[in-house]
């Protein structure tokens, strides 16, 4: 017998570490009546399906048994009484486990998880109800990486948690409860929220917002604004940097600017490492909005107004656009980009 009122809901009684129960045997709802004989009780199934409750002594009786998927003979049954308010009798659920080969215990491995990227070898656990349904309700309003840190730091942390399941499995799962909501994601909004977020925890990550013909980001860190600046205009050493529309995401164009951190060397390759700075995530590939993104690398990052040398895909907007703020330096083509042209 187990209390659930202990529990934050009493489907999280279902998190018992053993991987997940695939294998439906009955669950259902049925309707059943308590009657008094002498000084014990009996019930007796009016219906085996849910009916609308209308004597007193009228109850459903929840049923959930499942066999579980890593080793099916081990088979889990949960019994819950509901009366006519839908609350639970008692706040008590009967718990059974039982071997259906006869064995006194079983021994299984817990599978990994079936969606994960090949070659991972993460265990699956099912998420708690009281966890998922803390994520839904706060990423309605929140962006989905403060989510996934609020709802884990609530739960203990990785230590502190009961179980796994009292855990979000993952970022990408907060991102997809909020994609599968049914509401319309305006990607616009939560990128405010996102950098919204960032600035009351005392990170300015936004350089430049533009809304007005058509929505502009820039972002950037302090960090990258300072490494910029630092290793493309000193005489002594430099190198230049290099600004490339690379992708797009849906609806979006997305240009960053790169840079190679000269402090640095790679133990792999030798050569000194590739950082990204400043992104602009934007729709049109004109003169004005690659404008934006000059401006507001030159304003925010100290010393860029020095820099010897950028590179570019040899796009002609892109080009005047950063001519046009870094007068003493060099343009130069991406070989890759003109040996592609050729």
């Amino acid at each position: 017998m187990i209390n659930v009122n202990s529990y934050n809901h009493w489907e999280d009684i279902k998190d018992d570490m053993n991987s997940a129960y695939t294998k439906v045997l009955r669950c259902g709802i049925w309707t059943v009546e308590c009657q008094k004989d002498d000084e014990d009780l009996e019930f007796r199934v009016v219906a085996k399906k849910e009916l609308q409750l209308t004597k007193s002594n009228q109850y459903h009786l929840v049923i959930h048994s499942k066999g579980n998927k890593a080793c099916p003979s081990l088979v889990r049954s949960i019994f819950i009484l509901k009366n006519s308010s839908s609350k639970i009798v008692n706040g008590v659920a009967l718990l059974q486990y039982h071997i259906d080969t006869g064995d006194d215990e079983v021994d299984f491995k817990v599978s990994l998880h079936e969606n994960s990227r090949k070659g991972s070898k993460a265990l699956f656990y099912p998420t708690a109800k009281s966890t998922l349904l803390a994520m839904k309700q706060r990423v309605v309003d929140t962006a989905p990486s403060q989510v996934y840190k609020m709802v884990s730091d609530q739960a203990g942390g990785s230590i502190q948690a009961r179980t796994p399941g009292a855990l979000p499995r993952s970022r990408k799962q907060v991102y997809d409860l909020k994609f599968r909501d049914g509401r319309e994601i305006d990607p616009v909004d939560d990128l405010l929220v996102y950098v919204r977020q960032e600035e009351e925890n005392g990170t300015k990550i936004c350089m430049r917002h533009e809304d007005v013909p058509t929505d502009l980001w820039v972002l950037g860190t302090k960090v990258m604004c300072g490494d910029l600046g630092r290793f493309t205009s000193s005489e002594k050493l430099s190198h230049p940097i290099c600004i490339d529309p690379t992708f797009n995401m849906g609806q979006f164009e997305v240009t960053p600017v790169v840079y190679k951190h000269l402090f640095l060397t790679s133990k792999r390759t030798g050569n000194n490492p590739v950082f990204l700075g400043p992104t602009m995530i934007h729709h049109k590939k004109d003169f004005s909005t690659y404008k934006a993104l000059s401006s507001a690398c030159v304003t925010n990052c100290k010393g860029l107004e020095k820099c010897r040398g950028y590179i570019t895909d040899g796009e002609e907007a892109l080009d005047i656009a950063w001519r046009t703020e870094l007068l003493k330096a060099r343009h130069l083509r991406c070989v890759k980009h003109f040996e592609g042209n050729c």
